[in-house]
């Protein structure tokens, strides 16, 4: 009996001895998988950067750029000019001056344009016996210069010439047979008498539109004039009469009354008659300036047409 509690004894602490480094693994296990857990859950502290400190703004009136009108270019402008006047302008607001004058001498009415290294001369008119009326230096709503001026030639016949500028270099190559009567930054309106298919009070508007002068090529006759006339047809008269919106080929017999309205000056007249039907007619001219309906002076087709001046 004592022999056998010495082998059971024996055998407990051999057994002891084999699983005590067992013990303490799967403890160190333990330890190690706890640890690692704990630390994944835990926050991870991060440095953070150091702040930058950013520059002091300045106020919005400061030196801070600022979207504003550049107070250089030239503004819209009509400028009176007068003979033997000069004026300094900038023509297309790049600071550089140019010098401008009109002037009258002998018979001739002469625009110079100088300035930096150029010097440019215009003839506006041959006028031995006229005089200048008036003369505008316009620089327009679209940044472009113009010099309008309008002058009697002789014995109260009137004519306006526009110039324009090619860079520096004036170039006049537009006239109405009429005086300016206002004027501004967009346009100009003309007024006076016109000789087409009689002598009438007529005004027309001319436009300043980029570097260009554009006109619709038509004068209104002003039936309000005192010297404005209905007339009667005294010679059968060829013309074209608007039917539905086309012109139609027809002929108004003597003693129609018709109103003139609208002409170019050149080749036709626009008409109303008494019961409101609008029409046309067209004459030429010939060699010695005399209007004429196929061949026939204008005059000898209407009773009492206004012819003066």
């Amino acid at each position: 009996m004592k022999h056998t509690r010495s082998c059971i004894f024996v055998v407990s602490i051999i057994l002891l001895l084999i699983l005590f480094p067992a013990c303490n693994i799967v403890v160190q296990n333990n330890s190690e998988e706890q640890t690692k857990d704990t630390s994944q859950n835990e926050p991870v502290e991060q440095t953070q950067p150091e702040e930058q400190t950013k520059p002091e703004e300045s106020p919005a009136d400061s030196t801070a750029p600022t979207a504003a009108p550049n107070n250089d270019m030239p503004q819209p402008e009509v400028i009176e000019l007068g003979l033997d006047e000069i004026i300094s302008v900038d023509l297309y607001g790049t600071g550089d001056e140019t010098m401008l004058e009109l002037a009258f001498s002998n018979g001739l009415l002469v625009l110079h344009v100088s300035g930096d290294g150029y010097a440019h001369e215009l003839l506006l008119a041959e006028m031995p016996d006229g005089y200048l009326t008036s003369a505008y230096y316009v620089h327009s709503f679209d940044g472009y210069p113009f010099v309008v001026a309008s002058y009697d030639y002789i014995s109260d016949d009137f004519e306006t010439s526009a110039v324009r500028f090619s860079g520096t270099e004036p170039v006049c190559d537009f006239r109405l047979p009429l005086y300016v009567e206002n004027i501004d930054e967009l346009e100009f309106s003309a007024y006076g008498y016109l000789q087409a298919a009689g002598t009438w009070a007529a005004g027309t508007t001319v436009y300043f539109v980029d570097d260009d002068i554009e006109w619709r090529g038509t004068y209104v006759l002003d039936q309000q004039s005192p010297t404005y006339t209905e007339l009667e047809v005294a010679k059968e008269l060829p013309v074209k009469l608007l039917n539905n919106g086309e012109y139609e080929d027809s002929a108004l017999l003597p003693g129609a009354p018709l109103s003139f309205t609208v002409t170019d000056g050149d080749t036709y007249m626009e008409f109303v008659l008494w019961d409101g039907t609008e029409g046309v007619f067209y004459f030429e001219w010939s060699g010695d300036w005399i209007e004429t309906i196929d061949g026939v002076p204008v005059y000898e087709y209407f009773v009492n047409l206004p012819q003066f001046g």
